[in-house]
């Protein structure tokens, strides 16, 4: 028969025992704990994460199109205005951008895509002209509605209207004549940031519009509709970063805007045969029509590591473009930018990609 002293024994060993397993499980329970813990917080920072990175990327989006006038003197004259009655004037405007998309149809062939609007369907280019009519039942699209038209616009082809105007007025009492008042200027778009390399198939068209009334018309019955462009009414630039040559190598080089030959075209009029091959069907310029539509390049600055391109300083002499503007004219612009279906670099490699840019109005000498 055990003593009382072994059974004690055998009892604080058991009991000893059951302590040792009870803080085993209470530190077990605590590491679990902590590991929740941990991963609850590893959780939240990610989410976090992903919405700054949400937050900043919309707004890099829905801000990456911005129009200015800049300058001193005579320029702090010039306003933009979103539609032709000025009913205030601003010194800068904002719009949304438009982002590459991953699906395969992104992006819009200027010569060979179909843009609906409405219940019609048009072509790029009757599209803009539309555009820089004012004529009733043409389309309507400015920058204070982002640049969108319904089905036509969205993702594929950001196009907006707006209207510059001199502000400043003739004082014969005081001495300001007309000719003091008036204002030279030039057009210098920014390109302010680029992802994925998307800058390679983007296209960037301004458009400085002479003729409103007359720029576009509708000729139509029950049986046929024809428009009718008058090429007169218009004066279009269509830009474009410089060809990208693919070495042997594997290397890309991305010319810079000065060199030979570099130019990239508007389009083709099929998507997949966008070449300089003298049996390629590309877009034809308007006011040339035996003539290839080539793009004018963006030059790119070393020291800022910026690509841009300007209507003086990128310019010969003879082709270089300085406008000029009276005390309270007002003169209307289209810009339009685009990812080129057609170019050979609209890959899946920039898809997702998006180009942020800015035009500025700034005053030159004449």
């Amino acid at each position: 028969m055990a003593s009382a002293k072994g059974i004690n024994k055998i009892l604080d060993s058991e009991l000893k025992e059951k302590l040792k397993e009870d803080d085993r499980n209470t530190n077990n329970k605590a590491k679990r704990r902590r590991m929740t813990v941990v991963i609850m917080i590893i959780i939240l920072l990610f989410s976090i994460i992903a919405s700054i990175y949400y937050l900043i990327d919309s707004m890099v989006v829905e801000n990456s199109y911005k129009v200015y006038v800049n300058g001193t003197n005579n320029a702090k004259g010039l306003r933009l205005s979103y539609d032709s009655d000025f009913g205030q004037g601003y010194k800068d405007i904002t719009g949304k951008g438009i982002r590459l998309e991953d699906n395969s149809n992104s992006g819009l062939g200027f010569g060979a895509s179909k843009i609906d609007y409405g219940d019609q369907s048009y072509s790029a280019m009757d599209y803009l002209m539309s555009v820089c009519s004012n004529q009733e039942g043409t389309i309507k699209t400015n920058v204070i509605d982002k640049g969108q038209a319904g089905e036509a616009n969205g993702d594929q082809f950001l196009v907006s209207k707006f209207y510059l105007k001199n502000t400043l007025e003739v004082d014969e009492l005081n001495g300001v004549t007309e000719e003091s008042v008036t204002v030279n200027y030039a057009i210098q778009l920014t390109i302010e940031n680029s992802t994925k390399n998307a800058l390679s198939a983007c296209r960037f068209a301004i458009i400085e519009v002479l003729d409103e009334e007359n720029i576009y018309k509708v000729v139509e019955d029950e049986q046929n509709r024809e428009t009718i462009i008058d090429n007169n009414a218009y004066n279009m630039s269509v830009i474009a970063q410089p060809k990208i040559k693919h070495l042997e190598n594997g290397d890309m080089q991305i010319n810079k805007g000065d060199e030979p030959d570099s130019e990239e075209y508007v389009g083709s009029l099929i998507n997949g045969q966008y070449t300089d091959d003298e049996e390629a069907l590309l877009v034809k310029n308007p006011k040339n029509k035996d003539e290839d539509w080539k793009c004018k390049n963006l030059h790119y600055e070393e020291e800022k590591r910026q690509w841009y391109y300007n209507t003086v300083e990128h310019e010969t002499e003879e082709s270089k473009q300085v406008f000029s503007i009276k005390p309270q004219e007002q003169k209307a612009y289209v810009v339009a930018t685009w990812y080129e279906a057609s170019d050979p670099d609209h890959t899946d490699a920039i898809k997702g990609g998006y180009v942020s840019f800015s035009f500025t109005f700034y005053a030159v000498e004449k």
